[in-house]
């Protein structure tokens, strides 16, 4: 990033963990397959989860190859590679969240897709007034642009975090109204893309702030604030987009997990109903035995039809 002034220590740690990072979503790509097969490998990779996972973890790499930073061509590739990432983040986040969305809040679609498509638009016009910043030779067109740019990265830094906290407030509304109302079997999934969420939201929220914060303090020759804070707003903004995808790839694993033990749980659901549906076997020589037999079915009959009357279905994405 251009007015990131990161040492070539810390993209090479970026690096490795960007390195660490596709091996943790090749591994889990990998347990993802249904099949052990070539055209169920080729099928989970190119899923648009998977496929903007590995994107942006390369996105990220990109941005901070351990290179010369003060070129201009630099300058404007890695602008535009961390604006790519920046949309990336909030069409993911929202993707991941549409199923919670269509639940608690089914008209508000629209009005997200509409400020996606506005925040994707300003981007691209700073993206424009960076490249031409960097090779003009007019101040007063400069200082035009400069000027121009530090109200884009306003504009687009406030629609970012009024979608960031639109959603987080959605997760939690969600989280609140299953502990309401106890659906702990039937909404484990949208609990875990809730809970992940929120952090993946949060990680976003940091990332946006400390870039708009970092563009505004960009055009002061000594910061405004102490070095320690200084400091801390560009690691905030170097490190975010890392942790943002740790949490995300920490999710996929979650619901890798949850999708076994929810398939588990019918086969042994499935299980106990054949066994229940097997005839009983009475000796004709021990009328207390048929007895027995009759008490133990008519139990399992009641805890069935129990069952049956307490199921509340969930929605599924």
């Amino acid at each position: 990033m251009v007015y990131n002034p990161i040492n070539n220590i810390e993209c090479w740690v970026i690096q490795a963990v960007s390195i660490v990072q596709l091996v943790l979503l090749s591994k889990l790509i990998h347990d993802e397959r249904p099949e052990p097969t070539w055209d169920a490998l080729r099928k989970v990779v190119t899923t648009p989860f998977n496929l903007m996972l590995v994107i942006m973890i390369l996105v990220v790499a990109a941005d901070y190859l351990p290179t010369q930073q003060s070129s201009l061509i630099y300058n404007v590739f890695g602008n535009i590679l961390f604006y790519t990432f920046q949309v990336m983040c909030l069409w993911y986040t929202w993707l991941r969240g549409v199923p919670v969305v269509r639940i608690m809040i089914p008209k508000a679609k629209f009005v997200v897709i509409v400020g996606l498509v506005a925040y994707m638009f300003v981007i691209s016009i700073t993206c424009v007034f960076i490249g031409i910043t960097n090779y003009t030779t007019d101040l007063t067109l400069l200082n035009a642009l400069n000027s121009s740019f530090v109200w884009l990265n306003g504009i687009s830094g406030s629609i970012a975090l009024l979608l960031d906290m639109f959603v987080i407030t959605v997760y939690s509304l969600y989280l609140r109204s299953i502990r309401k109302n106890g659906f702990d079997i039937d909404t484990s999934r949208e609990r875990l893309l809730c809970r992940y969420g929120i952090a993946g939201a949060l990680w976003v929220f940091i990332l946006e702030s400390s870039t708009v914060a970092g563009v505004y303090l960009s055009f002061y020759e000594e910061p405004p604030l102490s070095v320690g804070a200084w400091v801390l707003i560009w690691s905030l903004q170097t490190l975010s987009p890392s942790f943002y995808l740790f949490v995300q790839l920490s999710l996929k694993r979650a619901l890798l997990l949850n999708k076994g033990r929810s398939w588990e749980d019918k086969m042994a659901s499935s299980r106990n109903n054949s066994i229940q549906q097997q005839p009983l076997f009475y000796s004709s020589f021990r009328t207390s035995n048929v007895m027995q037999h009759s008490s133990i079915r008519n139990d399992s009959l009641a805890i069935q039809s129990i069952r049956r009357s307490s199921h509340i279905p969930c929605e599924k994405e």
